[in-house]
């Protein structure tokens, strides 16, 4: 604080001054003013983020790339609504002060600087960054520049609206013929391209409340009765792409049906997946240069995946 003010409100910078006990804090008054002159300088540096002296034996920054997918689909497998939530975490390893500069397949920087680019390039919308990241520089030059953080935090976060097949489709039969029983036969299949695979998928598909006493017979993967969902729970470990699989079920029902037996068919069936190595609007990292005044050499990693956000198919 000076006069009333705050100085900063970073937690990395913080969280090195506020401690769960006041002892921790002082233990002897030279440490703490060596703490507080420390803390003054950091808070009234130019890059209050990051202090002075830092060093790494290997020089390494980590980016990885999260798009989570939000989509609505009809039960005859239109996409209704969809966009794209985008996150890039960095993680960064760096010793001293380094000057990184990112550059992405951003639509708006080829198309300003006329420079030719080889691939795709995409719109963003509601880009929001780091408070390290330069803000006149992008705006300017739509040039991503920064002096990051020790430690992992996000850099970029953006949206992006996308009209895109669905990454899955699953088709329901539902027979109830009987009184006594109720049959449920789902076929579910991926549409990305073969060389991918999703991990980690559930199929979440609604029955009647009052339904027990479930029978499974899956061609691939493991199904069971996910009570607290009122749900067959249909999961894989792997799913690759292009492929096709059907899993068939018979409930039991009593013989006086309940008031909401049939509200089932209201509500959606709910995916979770993750595809590693794969992002659905093509984000890509162009490069990522570093340039520290020691000269040191530094290895930047680049990881991409795609998870499911709000990702659901209509039953009716």
């Amino acid at each position: 604080m000076d006069n009333g003010y705050p100085q900063t409100t970073d937690p990395k910078i913080l969280q090195d001054f506020i401690k769960t006990e006041s002892h921790q804090l002082v233990k002897k008054n030279e440490q703490n003013d060596q703490n507080l002159s420390k803390f003054a300088t950091m808070s009234t540096s130019s890059i209050p983020w990051r202090p002075e002296g830092i060093k790494h034996k290997k020089n390494e920054i980590y980016l990885d790339v999260y798009e989570k997918l939000n989509m609505l689909i009809s039960k005859q497998g239109n996409v209704i609504e969809a966009e794209i939530i985008g996150t890039v975490i960095a993680n960064s390893m760096l010793s001293g002060m380094p000057d990184c500069r990112l550059g992405i397949n951003d639509k708006e920087y080829y198309e300003s600087s006329g420079i030719n680019s080889n691939g795709k390039n995409i719109s963003f919308e509601d880009m929001k960054f780091h408070q390290c990241v330069r803000l006149s520089k992008f705006e300017n030059e739509r040039i991503i520049a920064f002096v990051p953080p020790d430690g992992e935090f996000e850099l970029i976060s953006y949206r992006i609206p996308v009209q895109i097949r669905p990454l899955f489709n699953v088709d329901v039969i539902i027979n109830q013929q009987f009184t006594n029983k109720i049959e449920i036969m789902a076929k579910a299949r991926s549409n990305f391209k073969e060389k991918s695979s999703a991990s980690d998928v559930i199929i979440y598909i609604p029955i009647p409340e009052d339904a027990q006493k479930p029978e499974f017979n899956c061609q691939f993967g493991k199904a069971i009765y996910a009570t607290e969902k009122e749900a067959i729970k249909w999961e894989f470990k792997t799913f690759e792409g292009e492929r096709e699989y059907v899993m068939s079920s018979t409930f039991k029902l009593p013989t006086v049906e309940s008031v909401g037996r049939n509200n089932f068919k209201q509500k959606p069936i709910v995916m979770e997946f993750e595809i590693p190595y794969y992002t659905v609007t093509g984000f890509q990292v162009r490069y990522l240069k570093i340039e520290d005044k020691s000269g040191y050499n530094s290895q930047p990693w680049v990881r991409y995946v795609t998870r499911n956000g709000e990702y659901q198919i209509r039953m009716n």
